[in-house]
């Protein structure tokens, strides 16, 4: 089937001025999502942000005890019944997974990464990412044998309060449920329509048709590919990364999941450079035997807008499920095109 990025403008105008009032024109494109409809205004501002005052943030956030810092984590860390995993927690290299005691679906777990309880994006170990990636599969493994019911399953990670997170400590969270959250469950329909209609799978199209238009197509790092989102979720930055033939998150290869970490490093030198900080992560995982859906992965970036510490999620995206862009996801991919073809050094 052909992929279609639609997308259309209108021009708005209005008068500025008292005495000799002048008119003022802006162009907003609107986009749809070719897979799931989805529709974001695009409106082109040019926005620069300060870096946060991370000293004041950091002293904020040690006013009560950090559960996840080394002193306490081993006391306040919960931990998995004893028929389901009998050393009560489960580690790799530094992270350690436990129990959410916040548990919105029925299955859920914390990865806390690292000992240290503030780095910056650009300060993230890959090796830390990676095993704390490792670990919540390792959960998901376990629990398959444990509550094969629980099938759906998806990677969360919310990183400083802009994008949610009540820990400023970094951590992931792993979910399992017997069904999909709304999101998800969207993904697997539109999926599954396309594959009846055409016979092919979306997300192959997908790859090669944003590979031939190179509009979007960033980069190919070992076994995934990235892409700036056509439909962006985020004011500034929104990528989708591709795991092709991949089917489910616990059955990712670990080469493909250091793949990951490795781009993600580059994406938070390349956030670091236009002081973005806060970011949401999501693997999308499909279901074992079903080869209309594969596993991916969104990033976007999250913001505070100061003066006034604005939020960037209104009444658009959360009670009219549309989405705001202030960047081109165009323009966007030109400059991570540099930042992913720079050499990393001290990898790992």
């Amino acid at each position: 089937m052909t992929i279609r990025f639609d997308r259309s403008s209108y021009i708005s105008r209005w008068l500025m001025g008292v005495s000799e009032p002048e008119e003022k024109r802006v162009e907003v494109e609107w986009r749809t999502d070719p897979l799931t409809g989805d529709v974001s205004m695009l409106l082109d501002i040019p926005i620069k942000l300060p870096e946060p005052d991370f000293n004041t943030l950091v002293a904020r956030s040690l006013e009560r005890p950090c559960p996840f810092c080394p002193d306490n984590i081993l006391r306040a860390a919960s931990r998995f019944p004893a028929d389901f995993v009998p050393e009560g927690r489960l580690a790799a290299g530094k992270a350690i997974l436990f129990p959410n005691i916040v548990p919105w679906v029925p299955h859920s777990a914390v990865a806390v990464l690292n000992p240290a309880h503030f780095l910056r994006p650009v300060e993230f170990n890959e090796n830390d990412i990676l095993n704390g990636m490792l670990v919540c599969q390792e959960y998901l493994k376990r629990l398959a044998r444990y509550a094969p019911e629980a099938e759906y399953c998806f990677l969360g990670w919310n990183y400083l309060p802009p994008a949610s997170s009540s820990q400023l400590h970094a951590h992931l969270q792993v979910f399992a449920s017997e069904q999909p959250l709304r999101r998800q469950r969207e993904l697997f329909r539109a999926s599954r329509a396309y594959y009846n209609a055409g016979g092919t799978s979306f997300w192959v199209d997908y790859v090669d048709e944003e590979k031939r238009l190179g509009e979007r197509y960033v980069a190919t790092v070992g076994g995934t590919e990235w892409f700036t989102s056509f439909v962006s979720r985020s004011w500034l930055l929104d990528l989708t990364v591709i795991f092709p033939g991949q089917l489910t998150l616990a059955e990712l290869p670990t080469q493909s999941l250091r793949d990951f970490c490795h781009g993600l490093v580059k994406v938070f030198r390349y956030m670091a450079e236009k002081n973005y900080y806060s970011f949401n992560v999501a693997i999308y995982s499909g279901l074992s035997g079903e080869s209309e859906f594969t596993t991916h992965a969104r990033i976007i970036h999250r913001v505070a807008v100061p003066p006034v510490d604005q939020c960037d999620a209104g009444v658009f995206q959360l009670l009219q499920d549309s989405h705001i862009t202030l960047r081109p996801p165009e323009i966007v991919c030109q400059e991570l095109k540099v930042a992913f073809s720079s050499s990393l050094e001290g990898r790992g």
